[in-house]
């Protein structure tokens, strides 16, 4: 064989070589600003390329007000992505962009952040905002004020007062008109406690500029629409408190009137047995007069109550039997959060889930509405692990109504380490990742009432992230099938016709993330022939015990999913439990299509008691809190004096994890009540 003939097949070899392999292009991604107040922050970008991180990827200024970031991407490649006006989820776009990377070196053209296009004619106009309170219990006008903060005003001040109009509702007009463009906003109550955002996504205006002044539709504080139920009529929101009834013990309340006969309609508890509402319907325009009633039968004394409806509405709390009052009661308290990453350490002898990482400088977090539902003072967010075991802990002072429900998540936060030593191994994070969905609260966020005690000081209940107990880990490497089935019988009110397809949709972050699912991950489910269909999932540990899931199901010209919102019960959630410590396949039990919140969430403590699962926080004596008679408990069980502690108490007691008790369990108890009491 020639020389030239080896060459020639070396030439052809070497070419079927590098056709397998693709060369890093240069993307130059760009945003044109003029439309924004350009954070101080500065302009991101974030997408599958890069992991999502929000304040990872700064875009640099190139001329006027566009801003571009250049990335080194494989041709062919799909990638996702949005521009942030700022370092952090919630000032990003609403819009998702992509791309299929080209072959060669590319500069983007410009896009405008949020795709808003200058229309000939625009110009500035005045906004009128308008809110509504009614979906949080207790809200009056009388006890509160309100604010809009979003880019059209630095996400910050108060300057954008909403003035109450009557009752529930409440408005603002601009007094500076506004420039036309895409823009971002919530409101945030300005309560004794602090500043209390809503927790729910950032609204979003175009203000066209086109049509003169602008007024925006009711808006309802952090809900995405009202509490009544929309029909074609004319739909009432009743509503009463039962605080003004000294010997109320739970009893239901009614509502009674001209509209009805006079009978009472039972009326829904909204969470805490203090505030009930019903939402009613009527025809036509309807003069009304009605009471309430402490259990059927109950009647107020007072003259009937009246109302005109001419529209839908929302008709402002009372108390029962007399006119709505604020609660007078304000208290301080000491509130000790603490939370058990036992289950979720990656550190040496671990065995659970390997995304928190003390070494590398992860932090675990309380947010909520008390510190603005962020960490920008970490001295009341930023959670301290106590020496010799897996819990973190802060105590905060709070001030609030004694009656009125706080909310809060766990968060956990990565650092960059973190993030880099995730994606490494399985690809990038998915969005919000480190909010934590409580299985307790069907996904929702977690409460309290500093009325729940009489004590100074409220140590709330240990609870794991995600409320995973130390054991509820699937074993590393094992498989576990698991069967979930739903009843579609009852879905033809929602629009289900037998022949749509049916999918389970799972919703816990981290089991979609772990498992190598997507981050919306949904199976088809099969028909089963009798109005039942089932879903098949295979799980390989490490994996949790709990599920996070909703049903949907699509049709020609419907698709319907279930749940949804932000409050308890946004999702379903059941568990699985091994049979005698082993874990083994589990088929949950049939679900029951159910299309509006709240959906079923399974009993906590039931599945505590099938996990066999004990918390070590300290409580030896079982009342609720840890102090010093629990340290005489463990002393007296130590030396044996007349007493032991025995059953689960033994596992709250070994703090240290050594499997028996001793003099460490001791100090870090000590501890644990020192670092309370500062």
């Amino acid at each position: 064989m020639t020389v030239s003939t080896h060459l020639k097949q070396m030439t052809v070899i070497l070419m079927i070589v590098m056709s397998t392999f693709s060369f890093a292009v240069q993307i130059t991604f760009q945003v044109d600003m003029q439309f924004q107040d350009v954070s101080p922050d500065g302009v991101h970008i974030a997408g599958t390329f890069q992991g999502w991180n929000p304040e990872a990827s700064e875009c640099t200024l190139v001329s006027d007000a566009i801003y571009a970031a250049t990335f080194e991407l494989n041709p062919g490649d799909y990638h996702e992505y949005k521009f942030v006006n700022g370092n952090a989820w919630g000032t990003d776009e609403n819009v998702q962009r992509n791309i299929t990377v080209p072959a060669e070196n590319t500069i983007l053209d410009p896009v405008f952040f949020n795709d808003y296009e200058v229309v000939e004619g625009s110009e500035p106009v005045n906004v009128t905002f308008h809110l509504n309170t009614s979906t949080m219990p207790g809200w009056t006008d009388s006890t509160h004020s309100i604010v809009i903060r979003g880019n059209l005003n630095g996400w910050g001040g108060n300057n954008w007062e909403l003035m109450n109009v009557g009752g529930d509702y409440w408005s603002y007009t601009t007094v500076t008109p506004l420039d036309p463009g895409n823009y971002e906003y919530k409101y945030v109550n300005l309560a004794i406690t602090g500043d209390e955002w809503e927790s729910t996504d950032n609204r979003y205006l175009i203000v066209t500029g086109l049509d003169g002044d602008q007024h925006q539709p009711i808006d309802y504080f952090n809900a995405e629409g009202p509490p009544y139920v929309e029909t074609d009529g004319l739909d009432v929101y009743f509503r009463v408190s039962t605080l003004s009834i000294c010997d109320y013990a739970g009893e239901d309340m009614f509502l009674a009137g001209s509209f009805e006969g006079w009978t009472g309609i039972l009326m829904t508890d909204e969470g805490t047995g203090e505030f009930w509402g019903l939402s009613y319907s009527f025809d036509v325009p309807t003069h009304v007069e009605y009471k309430f009633q402490y259990g059927i039968g109950g009647w107020e004394g007072i003259d009937n109550r009246i109302a005109d409806i001419t529209q839908d509405t929302t008709l402002a709390f009372v108390w029962w039997y007399a006119p709505w009052d604020p609660p007078p009661l304000v208290v301080t308290k000491m509130v000790i959060f603490q939370v058990d990453m036992t289950e979720w350490l990656d550190e040496e002898g671990s065995t659970g889930m390997p995304v928190f990482s003390f070494s590398r400088n992860d932090t675990i977090e309380v947010r909520g509405g008390f510190n603005g539902w962020n960490d920008n003072d970490p001295a009341i967010s930023v959670m301290v692990r106590q020496p010799g075991t897996n819990i973190f802990s802060l105590p905060v002072s709070i001030t609030n109504y004694s009656s009125l429900t706080n909310e809060y998540r766990y968060f956990i936060k990565h650092s960059a380490e973190s993030v880099s030593q995730l994606e490494s191994e399985y690809g990038p994070l998915y969005p919000d990742m480190g909010w934590g969905d409580s299985p307790q609260y069907g996904g929702s966020n977690r409460t309290f009432s500093l009325g729940d005690t009489d004590d100074d000081i409220y140590q709330l209940p240990l609870a794991g992230y995600y409320d995973l107990p130390v054991g509820g880990t699937i074993p590393t490497g094992q498989q576990i099938i698991t069967t979930y089935t739903i009843d579609m019988s009852d879905a033809g009110t929602s629009g289900f016709v037998p022949g749509d397809e049916v999918r389970l949709v799972l919703k816990d972050k981290w089991t979609n993330y772990l498992q190598g699912f997507s981050y919306v991950s949904s199976t088809v489910a099969s028909d089963n022939g009798d109005g039942t269909y089932t879903a098949i999932v295979t799980l390989t540990g490490p994996a949790p015990w709990h599920t996070l899931y909703v049903w949907e199901f699509e049709g020609a010209n419907l698709s319907v999913q279930e749940g949804g919102g932000f409050d308890y019960g946004k999702y379903r959630v059941r568990y699985m439990c091994p049979s005698d410590g082993v874990w083994g396949d589990w088929e949950y039990p049939v679900d029951i299509w159910t299309e509006d919140p709240p959906l079923l969430v399974e009993d906590f403590q039931g599945a505590l008691e099938c996990l066999g699962a004990c918390i070590a926080d300290g409580d030896v004596n079982g009342d609720g809190t840890v102090d010093v008679s629990d340290i005489v408990e463990l002393i007296c069980s130590l030396l044996i004096i007349d007493c032991f502690i025995t059953g689960d108490l033994v596992c709250q007691a070994d703090l240290d994890g050594s499997g028996s008790l001793d003099i460490l369990d001791i100090v870090i108890m000590v501890d644990i009540i020192l670092n309370s009491s500062n």
